[in-house]
């Protein structure tokens, strides 16, 4: 019963250093984060490994409350130009970057354009949980960086099959290749365009049930089903539930405020918090990784992502502090990330060193994105 103390520990200390940073004018994800930072690299007191399954719960809840509470489908059609924008040159810019950081340190091509593409992505949920905590998330900049990281998904799906082609052949990606990428989005679309249907079907009928709580277990299983579904299909989970949280906020019988509070009760008193605290337990410690180029690393990754969304949030008609806002939004590095370098890891064109550089930047930009972000969301920004 190791794990269910490691869970209490966890679960009260990221509450308690959360209300230190509110008192602080910080976001309380932040606190969550050190807690777990704190309890684990630093301490050793707690075991990722117990808090794994939480921690994603976690993230799909906290993308399902988005589609669900802060965002329209018309109002993300509303900035889709912005979103296209921002999800292509703030992939583009880091990717090219990143490449040329790379060959100018001495790394392989190959290498080199791993660098690039893990720079290329972005991880969302330590921004998302600020535009939430901040009320903002129903914005124009709000919607665009939720936009732009569904564009940011289906770019990066290409880009890594296109280097993890050359890494392992030595040569282009096939044609199939790519027919199985787009048969996979395709897929994913059909299945999500029968669930605008079928949902509302589903949740109608449990209210027949004579189950305590029928109607919201059931809702629960179409959240995580469609997160399921949308990671088999080559997409991230979070996509899934973030568009489970949009159909079902169109659904009559769930937009009542009995409902809002359970939703509310479960994430925000349990999964969401030990989400941002699994986060802070996976930052690793390695003082070896700091060198030059790490350094130079940390800054083309901040630099690269904040130019480009900011040169897209411009060329969108958004204000400075917008495109600002919407460049921060859009720096945090996570888990997509180490996807592509273990990937290169595995093709044995990405060092333990290189990896281990990457890592700290990880750590950099999910403790300074909400840092940055908070001065941005407390002034007046257009819906």
């Amino acid at each position: 019963m190791e794990f269910l103390l490691d869970i209490a520990v966890l679960l009260i200390s990221a509450k308690l250093l959360g209300e230190v940073a509110e008192r602080l004018r910080l976001p309380e994800l932040l606190g969550a984060i050190a807690a777990g930072f704190l309890l684990g690299p630093v301490l050793g007191l707690v075991d990722v490994q117990n808090v794994v399954r939480f921690g994603q719960m976690g993230l799909i809840l906290l993308l399902f409350i988005a589609g669900f509470r802060e965002v329209r489908v018309e109002e993300i059609m509303r900035n889709k130009k912005s979103s296209v924008l921002a999800g292509t040159l703030g992939a583009l810019v880091p990717l090219v970057a990143g490449y040329f950081l790379g060959t100018y340190f001495g790394f392989s091509v190959i290498t080199s354009l791993f660098i690039g593409s893990a720079l290329a992505a972005s991880s969302i949920s330590i921004s998302l949980g600020s535009f939430i905590e901040a009320g903002r998330l129903n914005t124009r900049v709000g919607r665009t960086v939720l936009g732009s990281s569904v564009v940011d998904d289906v770019l990066g799906l290409f880009i890594l099959a296109v280097i993890v082609a050359v890494a392992t052949t030595g040569s282009m990606p096939s044609v199939e290749v790519f027919s199985g990428i787009f048969f996979g989005i395709l897929l994913f679309a059909l299945v999500f365009l029968a669930s605008i249907f079928l949902f509302p079907l589903l949740v109608r009928f449990s209210n027949k049930f004579k189950a305590d709580q029928a109607q919201f277990s059931v809702t629960m299983v179409l959240v995580i089903m469609l997160a399921l579904l949308a990671e088999k299909f080559g997409l991230s989970t979070v996509l899934g539930a973030f568009l489970a949280g949009v159909i079902l906020s169109r659904v009559p019988q769930l937009a009542t405020r009995s409902f809002l509070e359970k939703v509310d009760v479960v994430s925000e008193g349990i999964f969401v918090p030990l989400f941002f605290a699994w986060v802070g337990l996976q930052i690793a410690l390695d003082a070896g990784a700091i060198t030059l180029f790490t350094l130079a690393l940390i800054v083309v990754a901040l630099v690269g992502k904040l130019v480009g969304c900011y040169v897209a949030g411009a060329l969108s008609g958004f204000t400075h502090v917008e495109s600002l806002a919407l460049g921060v939004g859009m720096i945090p590095r996570g888990e997509v990330a180490l996807v592509i370098l273990m990937l290169g890891a595995k093709a044995g064109v990405v060092s333990s060193s290189l990896f281990s550089s990457f890592l700290l930047l990880i750590l950099v930009s999910i403790f300074l994105t909400p840092v940055l972000l908070a001065p941005l969301l407390r002034g007046k920004l257009p819906k």
